[in-house]
Order: structure tokens, then sequence, then C-alpha cells
């Protein structure tokens, strides 16, 4: 598979997207469902394919949702696209962190305890085997 070719196509045909998006709906908007998706479903998932699902369809959601409720109000679809990306990456992220266990005082670094590698106190990483 040639992984370099395909990522410079995608990496193509985003900027083109964006570009041409920008010019459509906005910087805001542009940003808050092309990084506010994604940045959720990984928090969320580790599986790369899950996430891609999960991303495209929150984006989706968002959009149909901030339709209906600037129908519903005056304000414009861009808040509330915006308003409930930005509450789903928010909520992403703290249920990430009720998820995984977090001791005070600690790096963010978990550590199964059956695991060879254990971090020293400066952090650093060391095989135990």
């Amino acid at each position: 598979v040639p992984v370099r070719m395909i990522s410079f196509a995608f990496m193509i045909l985003l900027a083109v997207v964006v570009a041409e998006a920008i010019q459509v709906v906005g910087v805001l908007l542009v940003f808050a469902l092309l990084v506010a998706p994604a940045a959720a479903a990984q928090h969320l998932t580790r599986r790369p394919g899950s996430a891609i699902a999960l991303s495209a369809t929150a984006g989706i959601l968002f959009v149909w949702a901030g339709i209906v409720l600037a129908v519903l109000t005056n304000l414009p679809v861009g808040f509330y696209v915006s308003l409930l990306a930005a509450a789903a990456y928010f909520t992403a992220v703290g249920w990430a962190h009720l998820r995984r266990p977090h001791t005070a005082g600690k790096d963010d670094h978990w550590e199964h305890p059956e695991s060879p590698v254990k971090r020293s106190a400066a952090g650093r990483a060391s095989r135990t085997d």
C-alpha cells in the first residue's frame, strides 16, 4: 500500500475542500466541523475506523441539529453548529478523563500493573524485565 502517496493525495484533497468551504460557510464553521468531531471521536475510541465513522456521524448530526435549532430560534446556524461541536468535544474530554485512572501528583501517563515498561520519577520509560 503506497502510504505516502495516499497521505499526500488526502492532504491535497483536504486543502482543496477547506479552501472552497471557507468561501461558502466561513472559517469558524469549517474549523468547528473539521476539528471538533475528530478530536471528540479520538477521545472516545482508540480504533481509527471507529473514530472516522464517529467523527463523520457527529459532524452530520451537528449540522442537522444546528439547522433545526436555527429554524426554531433567531440565532444563526453557524452558532449552533459551533456550540454543539464544542460541547461534544468538552463532553468527550470529560468522559475520557473519568474513564481512565488518574492519580493526583503523577503525570498523565497511565501504567498497566503488568506492563514491563515503568516510568521513573523524571518521567523516563525503562523496561523492568
